[in-house]
């Protein structure tokens, strides 16, 4: 899963995984850190879930994937968008999923809602 938070004309983004799948350690990797996978590796937060928070550039798009133990490259299905082998991320995107009903559009409301 993907979190943001507005930082100083920067957001930060933490992967968030579950902290035993896949078992053994996994690093976030991508052009933001040179596909570096010593430079971002997830740590156990003690909720079951592990991180890794990266400050990226506001109006940016980035491409990044994931690296388990044993040269396991998966994808993050909570990316913005992905293309060919890597998932995509845009740091300030926000997603009408991820607002309240309440502040869509009629026409870009949620499934479901209702329209006055």
């Amino acid at each position: 899963m993907l979190e943001r938070k507005q930082v100083k004309g920067r957001t930060q983004v933490t992967f968030r995984l579950p902290e035993d799948t896949p078992a053994g350690p996994v690093s976030v990797v991508g052009d933001f850190n040179h596909w570096n996978p010593l430079a971002h590796p997830l740590t156990p937060q003690g909720d079951g879930t592990r991180t890794a928070s990266v400050a990226l550039p506001a109006h940016s798009t980035h491409s990044f994937r994931y690296l388990a133990a044993g040269g396991y490259w998966f994808n993050d299905d909570t990316a913005d968008s992905h293309d060919g082998p890597n998932s995509r991320i845009t740091p300030d995107l926000v997603h009408p999923r991820a607002m309240p009903p309440r502040l869509l559009a009629p026409d870009r409301a949620a499934p479901g809602s209702r329209h006055g």
